[in-house]
């Protein structure tokens, strides 16, 4: 015979069953085991690439805050945009206040940057470059495509920078007597961008703005010294036969070309300019 208290039992089993459903569909919630925390070994960027040297060195990164995704798929019914997770002194941790990525069973698609930003422009991923004079700030790298799930006790990061990098030096040679006032300084190239936009998800980059870069001027060099200025450029795989680095010294215009071809993400490329 059929007891209420059977009734009652079944019930209390289809509700067990509904909570353990809904948790496990809660990525912060951890249920038996199956969601668990992002653990973040080594962070480090791959270095910079010198014109004729084919190895970088690699540069551990023990300060600072980094910027995580976890990509949608069919296993992660949403992304995690733009976690921040913070050194510590020994480990990297999620950030104060912020939840962290969860990850199970399935493989996720996990993808980081560096240094963070709490910009709106960086919510997607979608990131806006732009040519400008060198900060350690604006120095972006990044890293897409890493794979982890539960079972991957830590995730690593080897970062590649988003930009080239154009170092000019500029010499008062002593024999020159001129005050070596240097100003408008320009950067010229027709394949040379202004601006462009970058997927640090995907590593994809748009199609770019044209145009040269302008540098802030320099001011007057004291002889026997140089000054030295170093410009983040927006990449660019193929340019328009040589570089021209236009300046004016003195009031006299000064336009000399460099045989630089390309300028690709994570390479840097030095001018060097001798008033005399």
């Amino acid at each position: 015979m059929y007891h209420w208290t059977d009734y009652i039992k079944n019930c209390l089993f289809v509700l067990m069953i509904v909570l353990v459903s809904c948790n496990r569909d809660n990525d912060n919630v951890i249920e038996d085991g199956i969601y668990v925390p992002l653990q973040i070994g080594d962070v480090s960027s791959d270095g910079i690439a010198f014109k004729g040297v084919s190895t970088r060195l690699e540069t551990a990164l023990s300060t600072g805050d980094i910027g995580v995704f976890r990509l949608e798929s069919t296993e992660y019914t949403e992304t995690r945009s733009n976690v921040k997770y913070t050194y510590s002194g020994s480990v990297w941790d999620v950030a104060s206040g912020t939840d962290p990525i969860y990850l199970t069973q399935n493989e996720a698609n996990i993808c980081a940057y560096y240094p963070y930003s709490s910009d709106d422009d960086y919510t997607d991923g979608n990131i806006t470059l732009t040519s400008q004079v060198y900060s350690e700030g604006a120095d972006l790298c990044y890293q897409t495509n890493v794979n982890a799930n539960s079972g991957t006790k830590k995730v690593s990061f080897t970062m590649g920078h988003c930009y080239a990098k154009l170092t000019l030096t500029f010499t008062h040679i002593a024999s020159y007597t001129g005050y070596c006032f240097v100003k408008d300084i320009s950067i010229e190239n027709d394949g040379i961008l202004t601006s462009n936009t970058l997927d640090i998800t995907s590593g994809s980059y748009g199609t770019g703005t044209k145009g040269n870069v302008t540098v802030p001027d320099i001011g007057c060099i004291s002889s026997g010294t140089s000054a030295v200025v170093t410009v983040l450029m927006v990449p660019v795989s193929t340019l328009s036969g040589d570089i021209t680095l236009s300046f004016n010294v003195d009031g006299q215009k000064v336009t000399k070309l460099h045989n630089i071809t390309s300028l690709e993400a994570g390479s840097t490329h030095d001018i060097k300019v001798d008033i005399q």
